[in-house]
C-alpha cells in the first residue's frame, strides 16, 4: 500500500510541475540566487547583493611601462569598476490553496478534472503573485524611458513600426550603456493595452515560420518581437501623469546633493513648482543631461530618464524626490553628460505629462535577481515537501488540517524577493 501511495505521489508532483511549465510566467525570466537565504527565513530577511562590476580601460601606471622607446604612448591598463551593494529582501510570502485533501489527490489522480480544477488554478495563482513582484520591481527600476512615435516624428499612424524601432532603440541603448551584449536574451513585458494596436503582420520579418494569422485568431502575444522575448502581463498598471506648474530644479539642502560623486542604489533630487505629489513610478526627464558610456564617458545621444519611487513633500511646492537609477557626475562611477551636480532652476519634465501611460518594459535577465529559498515546513505535517520549479523558483506543497473539523486542503506556500541589481538595463517603452 505504501509503494502505491509513493507512486501515486510522484505522479501528482508530475502533474505540478507540468502545469508550472505549461504557464511560465515573468518569474522564469530571470536570475534566481536561492542559496543566500536558509529555509528558516521569513520576510524581512535581507542580504546585502553586489551589483554586477564592469570593466574598463584607463591610462595610467599598471607598474611596469610598456611603451615603445622614443614615442610618447602611454601604458595602458584596465580597473573592474565594482558598484554598490543592493539589497536584496525577502518581501512576501506566497500563497495558493487546492481545494481539496491530499489524499482526494492522490487518489483521484487519474481523474483529469483533478488536473484543470484544482493543480492548474493553484499553479497559475501562485505564478501570478511571483509575476507581479517582478513587474512592480522592473516599473520602479526603469533605467531610461523610450517614447514610442518619437523616431519618425508625429502624425505617423504605424503602431507596429514605432513600436518596433521603439525595441530596436532600447537594445541598442542597453547595448551602449554596457548592460547587454548584442547576442544576450532579453525580455519584452508587454501592457494588456499595448498588445492589442500592434499588427501581428509585422512579426513576419523577425520571426519567421509563424503564422501571423493564427497569432491574431489566437490572441497570443507574438513569441518573438524586434529580437525580444515577449511576454503579455496584464500585472502593469496604467499610470496618469500630471504636471501642474513648471517643474524646475530647486537648491540641494537638508541632505540632498541633487547628483552624486559616487555609486548608489537610488538619489535624490530636489524640485520645485507642483502643486500636488508626483505619482510614484512617473518617469521625469531633466534638460539637457544624457547617458554616457561607462567607463569611456562618451554620449549615447540618449536622454537620461529617472523612475520615481517616492516624493517628499518639504514645504509649499517643493519636493524631494528619490529616484531609481543615480546620476553620478565625476569619478569612475560616472553615468551623465554632467560634470557637476544639477544646476538650481533646470527644466524638469514628465515623460508623456498629462496623459495615461501604458508601459511596457524591456530588461535583460541578468537585470533583475529573485530569491525564494526552501520553506521551513513544521515537523508533525501530515504531507509536506518542497518542489524546486523550473528556473530557481521554490514552493513548498503542504497538507492544511482545519483544527476541531475533519476538513483539509492542500497548500502551495513560498516565500519570495526580488531586486534589481543593473538598473540600467530596464528600459520603459511608453508612448502607444
Amino acid at each position: 500500500m505504501a509503494l502505491n501511495k509513493f507512486q501515486l505521489q510522484t505522479l501528482f508532483e508530475k502533474k505540478l510541475a507540468f502545469q508550472w511549465e505549461a504557464n511560465s510566467g515573468l518569474g522564469d525570466q530571470i536570475t534566481w540566487k536561492n542559496d543566500i537565504f536558509k529555509a528558516q527565513d521569513q520576510p524581512g530577511a535581507s542580504f546585502g547583493l553586489r551589483r554586477p562590476s564592469r570593466v574598463t580601460n584607463v591610462n595610467g601606471g599598471i607598474g611596469v611601462d610598456y611603451s615603445l622607446p622614443g614615442t610618447t604612448q602611454p601604458t595602458v591598463g584596465y580597473t573592474q569598476l565594482q558598484d554598490a551593494t543592493v539589497q536584496l529582501t525577502l518581501t512576501t510570502r506566497l500563497e495558493a490553496n487546492i481545494q481539496a485533501s491530499m489524499e482526494d489527490l492522490v487518489y483521484n489522480i487519474t481523474d483529469p478534472d483533478i488536473e484543470e480544477r484544482y493543480i492548474k488554478p493553484a499553479i497559475v495563482d501562485i505564478q501570478n503573485q511571483q509575476n507581479l513582484l517582478v513587474a512592480q520591481a522592473v516599473a520602479l527600476a526603469a533605467g531610461q524611458s523610450i517614447t514610442v512615435g518619437t523616431a519618425f516624428g508625429s502624425g505617423v499612424a504605424n503602431t507596429a513600426q514605432n513600436f518596433l524601432q521603439a525595441l530596436q532603440n532600447a537594445e541598442s541603448a542597453l547595448i551602449q550603456r554596457a548592460a547587454a551584449s548584442e547576442n544576450e536574451r532579453k525580455i519584452l513585458v508587454q501592457h494588456m493595452g499595448v498588445a492589442p494596436l500592434i499588427n501581428p503582420g509585422a512579426a513576419t520579418l523577425y520571426n519567421y515560420g509563424s503564422d501571423p494569422r493564427m497569432a491574431q485568431a489566437s490572441g497570443r502575444p507574438i513569441p518573438k518581437l524586434g529580437g525580444f522575448d515577449v511576454y503579455r502581463s496584464p500585472l502593469l498598471n496604467s499610470l496618469s501623469v500630471t504636471a501642474p506648474g513648471t517643474l524646475t530644479v530647486a537648491a540641494p539642502g537638508s541632505g540632498v546633493t541633487n547628483g552624486l560623486t559616487s555609486w548608489a542604489q537610488t538619489w535624490q533630487l530636489n524640485v520645485t513648482g507642483w502643486s500636488q505629489a508626483p505619482q510614484v513610478g512617473s518617469i521625469i526627464a531633466i534638460s539637457g543631461v544624457d547617458w554616457v558610456v561607462p567607463g569611456l564617458n562618451t554620449d549615447t545621444g540618449i536622454q537620461a530618464t529617472f523612475a520615481i519611487q517616492a516624493a517628499t513633500l518639504v514645504s509649499g511646492s517643493n519636493y524631494t524626490l528619490t529616484l531609481s537609477e543615480p546620476l553620478v557626475y565625476s569619478g569612475v562611477f560616472r553615468n551623465t553628460t554632467l560634470s557637476a551636480a544639477v544646476a538650481t532652476g533646470t527644466t524638469v519634465t514628465l515623460v508623456q505629462s498629462g496623459a495615461t501611460l501604458r508601459p511596457s518594459y524591456a530588461f535583460v535577465p541578468k537585470a533583475i535577481v529573485g530569491s525564494s529559498p526552501e520553506v521551513a515546513i513544521p515537523r508533525g505535517v501530515a504531507y509536506g515537501k518542497n518542489f524546486k520549479a523550473a528556473q530557481g523558483f521554490n514552493f513548498a506543497v503542504i497538507e492544511d488540517h482545519w483544527p476541531g473539523t475533519l476538513q483539509n486542503i492542500t497548500k502551495l506556500v513560498a516565500i519570495s524577493g526580488v531586486a534589481v541589481p543593473l538598473p540600467e538595463g530596464v528600459v520603459q517603452i511608453v508612448g502607444i
